[in-house]
Formats: C-alpha cells, structure tokens, sequence
C-alpha cells in the first residue's frame, strides 16, 4: 500500500535538490517533510543487508550517472519500469497506483546525471542501474519521515 506524504506546513511549490555525489549521505527535502538518505556499499555488503521497500531502493553505483536530482513531477516525464518493455508517463504511472490528483506535485521523482528518472519512491524503481550480478558497489537510497 502507497504511504501518502501529508501536507506539510510551507507553500506547496516547484522544488530541485542536486546531489553531486553518492558521498552526500542526508537531504532534507522540506516542501515534503522527508529525508532521502544515502549509502554507498560493496555488492557483497549489500547481499546480507535489509531487502528494499518501496520508500528503500538499491542500485548499481557504477551504472548511476552523477549528479543526482530530486524534484516534482513535471510535464511529459517518462520512466523506463521494470518488468515492463518501454516507458511509461509518470503520470500514467501515478494514475494506475490510485495516487490522488492532490498528492501527485508531492512525491519526489529522483533523475540521474543523464536526465533518466531513476525511482518514484513509494510508487516505482525503473530498470536503470539495477543491481545485479556483476555490481561491484551499491547505492542504497532510503526515504523517511525525520
């Protein structure tokens, strides 16, 4: 079940966050309230760790092109789902998990340097640096409540 953010207490608007490299460990995202953290592991580390959520995704760091963004949802933006052939609107996707018009300008999309959109958290992951068996180091990237 998708956990909705609720409202926080400053003006909903348009937001971007930069992350220049896996070694930022914490970003506060505030129009969401949340906490996107990162952490940077071996493949072998990764394999005896906690399985991923849907607000807890891994990826092969090596395959991730840097920087990273945070933002909103905007117009026409497409994800490459896995377990699906092609791409998918974001928006499509948003509809298809019942996710109300009115939380939809809330949930961060996370971009790689290459414009790819690369996780929805608590929606979906797309198939860009997957983790498999040929990763050597994993980014593990967890979003939370503070």
């Amino acid at each position: 079940m998708i956990q909705f953010w609720p409202k926080p207490p400053e003006e909903q608007g348009q937001y971007i966050y930069i992350l220049d490299s896996p070694d930022a460990s914490e970003l506060y995202v505030k129009e969401i309230g949340k906490m996107l953290t990162l952490s940077l592991k071996t493949g072998s580390e990764s394999r005896s760790g906690s399985r991923p959520s849907a607000f807890v995704a891994d990826f092969d760091a090596d395959e991730l092109q840097f920087p990273l963004t945070v933002r909103n949802r905007q117009p026409g933006d497409k994800m490459k789902i896995m377990g699906l052939n092609g791409s998918k609107k974001v928006k499509d996707i948003l509809i298809d998990e019942k996710i109300p018009p009115s939380v939809r300008a809330r949930i961060p999309i996370l971009c790689d340097g290459s414009g790819s959109i690369v996780w929805i958290p608590g929606v979906r992951r797309s198939v860009h640096a997957a983790c498999g068996r040929h990763t050597s180091r994993v980014l593990r990237m967890e979003l939370s409540d503070v």
